[in-house]
C-alpha cells in the first residue's frame, strides 16, 4: 500500500470504525481522524502523555504497527461489553482492550476489502508499562494518523506505523531502469569490469491458433467437478460480550435481517446469489430470485 492508497482508504476505515463504535457503545459515538503526519519512533518509545501502547503483529512478516489509546478509553468500553467500567490497571483490562482492537481491525479489514482494498489479519499485544517497543522493525521516523472521540476530545488515540512510499511503481521503475543505465556502456567502473556475453534472439515453436481450452472460460471447465461449499446465510447480528456470555438454551438472537428480504448466498465466501427459502419434503431449500453479475461469480472460483 502507497502512501496515496493509504490516505484513499482513511474515509473508508473511517467510517468502518464509526459503525463498529455504534455496535459496540449503542449510541452514535462517532470517531474523527486527521490527516497522517510524522513521529520520531524516540516520541513513541518515551510516551511522556500516557498513552496504553498495543503492539500489532499483521500476518505475513509485514512490519508492525502500534496503537496508542487514552486511558480515559477502558471504562468507556467496558462497561457496555461486560456491564461495569474498568480501569487499566484492573485484572483482565488489558485482554479485553486486545480483544476489541482485534474486533475493531476485523471491522476495518472486512470494509476495505469490500473495495478491493487488500488489510492483512493482525494479532494484538498490549506493552506493560516499561517494555520496550519492537524498535528493531521499526523505523527512525514513523507514520501517525490521530484520532479523537466527538464526544470527549481527551478520549483520543493515534496508529503508528512505518512510513509510506508516495508510489510503489516509481520506486520499482526507478530500480529496473538503473542496471539498464550501467550496461549502457561509456560509464562507471563496474561497466569495464562485467566481461562480455554472447547474446542471441530466443526462438520458440510456433503454438499455433489458440483455442477455447487454452485459456479464458476452458480452464474453469477443467475446474466442472471440483466441489464448492455454498453457504445460505439468514443474518448476522453483533452482540456485546457480555450477552454472548449470557446466552442460554431458549434464548432468542434477534438477527439484522428483516422478514421478506432475500437471503444471501455465498460460494467460497463471495456473494453469488439471492433467494428466499423453501421446504422440500423434509429439508430447507433455497429458491434463487437473484444472481450477481457472471464476471463477480467467477470470482469465487479464484
Amino acid at each position: 500500500m502507497t502512501q496515496t492508497m493509504l490516505n484513499t482508504a482513511l474515509d473508508e476505515a473511517q467510517q468502518a470504525l464509526n459503525s463498529f463504535l455504534v455496535t459496540l457503545l449503542g449510541d452514535d459515538e462517532e470517531i474523527a481522524a486527521e490527516a497522517p503526519s510524522t513521529m520520531a519512533l524516540s516520541d513513541l518509545q518515551a510516551n511522556e502523555d500516557g498513552y496504553l501502547l498495543a503492539v500489532g503483529t499483521p500476518e505475513g512478516g509485514a512490519a508492525p504497527f502500534v496503537v496508542m489509546l487514552a486511558p480515559s478509553l477502558v471504562p468507556l468500553i467496558s462497561e457496555p461489553m461486560i456491564g461495569e467500567p474498568m480501569t487499566p490497571d484492573d485484572t483482565g483490562a488489558a485482554d479485553l482492550l486486545q480483544e476489541v482492537l482485534a474486533q475493531a481491525h476485523g471491522a476495518v479489514r472486512s470494509h476495505l476489502s469490500g473495495h478491493d482494498i487488500a488489510l492483512p489479519a493482525a494479532t494484538f499485544e498490549l506493552v506493560a508499562d516499561g517494555s520496550a517497543l519492537p524498535a528493531a522493525v521499526l523505523p527512525e521516523t514513523l507514520a501517525s494518523i490521530s484520532f479523537r472521540f466527538a464526544s470527549n476530545p481527551h478520549q483520543d488515540g493515534r496508529l503508528v506505523m512505518a512510513p509510506l512510499p508516495e508510489e510503489d511503481a516509481g520506486a520499482a521503475g526507478a530500480q529496473a531502469a538503473q542496471p539498464q543505465q550501467q550496461g549502457a556502456g561509456g560509464g562507471g567502473g563496474n561497466t569495464a569490469a562485467r566481461p562480455s556475453a554472447n547474446v542471441n534472439p530466443a526462438s520458440f515453436p510456433d503454438l499455433g491458433e489458440p483455442t477455447a481450452q487454452s485459456g479464458g472460460a476452458g480452464n474453469l471447465d477443467m475446474l466442472a467437478d471440483v466441489e464448492l461449499e455454498i453457504t445460505v446465510e439468514l443474518g448476522r447480528r453483533r452482540l456485546p460480550l457480555a450477552d454472548v456470555l449470557d446466552l442460554s438454551i431458549g434464548s432468542i438472537v434477534e438477527l439484522e435481517k428483516l422478514v421478506g428480504e432475500p437471503l444471501e448466498i455465498y460460494a467460497n465466501g463471495r456473494l453469488i446469489a439471492e433467494g428466499e427459502a423453501v421446504v422440500i419434503d423434509e429439508q430447507f431449500g433455497v429458491r434463487i430470485t437473484r444472481l450477481t453479475s457472471h464476471k463477480q461469480r467467477k470470482k469465487a472460483f479464484m
